[in-house]
């Protein structure tokens, strides 16, 4: 009998849950066609301009926090910053993405728009660092291969046979093999999910990741394992990153362009002292001395005294006025630049 209770009150829990967690606005995303004939994806509607302007246009590229899909195209980051600032914002944010991607989108897009409008330059490029950035994926993999002349004279030869040895296994496997080995989930996640519900198994799977991470447990699982490596000197990931970011800095002035780090923080935690704050800004120190200047997303909700800026209890993902504030700080930025 407590058994049936306890999963009858996870299921009401779930459904409240459910609730809490219901998108805000709408959302969507389309391709167009390159002049390369590739297909650049962008988080916005069909017949949105994406076009550039030059200096009256900004482009915006980051993960699923630059999508902001749940507040919808007009309130997420992009939204805002559009309202706000008056000028063209072009979001080329994807969920699921590492800096590898956000480089080869930034390449496609200034390669196609030089060929239809050769005048045309002053864009600003926002890049969007989130904490998980860190995490090896196949897009990075693809650019450590494709740059390895230069990167083995940038790293140390350690570091350059751990990068070499974790990406050969990475791009071995399937997508969903690496799904499986990125994304942390608890023992008997599915039968779990099932019992209880998808959004109670969530706010557990959160609750546990968020204790291992605050209480600075050993482990190689989730945020606990990957959030150090940002502050680590001699973490092979953090090496890769940086070498990404100054490539994307040497795109941007081969493009005559203008281009702003930013980290997005975590904001379940808009602690000043936070594990993941310290570890990012330790990171931007090093960046510094490659003249790689790295905003901390920290500052707008600190100076405001919010300590959580969550979409929901399930989601991690920023909420509606978390963007805005972000995208205000941005602007007030840009116009400093």
């Amino acid at each position: 009998m407590i058994a049936i209770s306890a999963v009858i009150g996870a299921r009401v829990v779930n459904e409240f849950l459910r609730f809490n967690d219901k998108p805000q606005g709408h959302y969507s995303y389309s391709y167009r066609d390159l002049s390369t004939g590739e297909k650049l994806r962008v988080a916005h509607e069909r017949n949105y301009d994406i076009d550039s302007t030059g200096k009256d246009t900004i482009i915006l590229i980051s993960d699923s926090f630059g999508e902001g899909a749940k507040c919808g195209n007009d309130k997420n980051i992009a939204g805002c910053l559009e309202n706000i600032s008056g000028k063209k914002v072009v979001n080329l944010s994807r969920g699921g993405t590492p800096p590898g991607f956000y480089l080869k989108q930034i390449k496609n897009y200034l390669f196609n728009s030089r060929k239809s409008s050769p005048t045309v330059d002053g864009e600003t490029i926002i890049v969007s660092l989130y904490s998980n950035d860190i995490v090896l994926e196949k897009d990075n993999c693809n650019y450590f291969n494709d740059n390895f002349a230069s990167i083995s004279s940038a790293i140390n030869k350690m570091q350059l046979n751990s990068l070499e040895e974790k990406c050969r296994d990475i791009l071995r496997m399937t997508d969903s093999e690496y799904e499986k080995v990125k994304n942390f989930s608890l023992p008997i996640s599915g039968i779990l999910a099932m019992t209880i519900g998808t959004y109670s198994y969530t706010l557990l799977r959160e609750l546990v990741a968020q204790a291992t991470l605050r209480l600075n447990l050993d482990t190689t699982v989730g945020r606990a394992g990957y959030i150090p490596k940002w502050g680590a000197y001699d973490s092979p990931e953090r090496s890769l990153i940086l070498e990404i970011l100054k490539d994307i800095k040497s795109t941007c002035d081969l493009y005559k362009c203008n281009v702003v780090f930013a980290t997005f923080p975590n904001v379940e935690n808009l602690q000043k002292d936070s594990t993941v704050r310290k570890s990012l800004i330790s990171f931007g120190d090093h960046a510094k001395k490659d003249n790689v200047v790295i905003l901390d997303g920290y500052a707008p909700f600190l100076e405001k005294g919010i300590t959580n800026a969550s979409y929901s209890l399930t989601d991690i993902h920023s909420n509606c006025d978390g963007y805005k504030i972000y995208a205000e700080w941005l602007w007030s930025n840009i116009k400093q630049e």
